[in-house]
């Protein structure tokens, strides 16, 4: 059984990869991106106004 601290630790590991996944993929996609957002589908082509 894990501790406290290492189930603690596996969270913050798997959000910092979580978050890094998202800015490669925004960058792939040359999109913006705010920390703690994982964009559901690159393929869409942006709006046009």
């Amino acid at each position: 059984m894990l501790s406290r601290y290492e189930i603690s630790l596996e969270r913050i590991l798997f959000r910092s990869l979580a978050e890094l996944k998202a800015l490669q993929s925004a960058r792939r996609c040359d999109q913006e991106l705010e920390i703690g957002f994982v964009p559901q589908n690159c393929t869409e082509e942006p709006e046009e106004n």
